[in-house]
């Protein structure tokens, strides 16, 4: 019989999403898509380590990365 994990919704609507990704033009970052702000903005990250940083703020509506 399988087991059956139960979350709260406190879990469940905290669950991280990153979509896509790309390289910058001199390959140091990469840009991709997340809703860790609560609604999907862009953000950038080092590709040798470091924090991402939120390029984009918005707090209603969906902003997304293209590549």
């Amino acid at each position: 019989m399988s087991q059956r994990n139960i979350y709260t919704i406190e879990q469940f609507t905290g669950t991280r999403k990153v979509i896509g990704g790309a390289f910058s033009p001199d390959e140091k970052s990469i840009v991709f898509t997340t809703n860790a702000s609560g609604v999907f903005n862009v953000y950038r990250m080092p590709v040798a380590g470091g924090p991402a940083e939120q390029l984009t703020g918005s707090l209603t509506d969906n902003v997304y990365a293209l590549s």
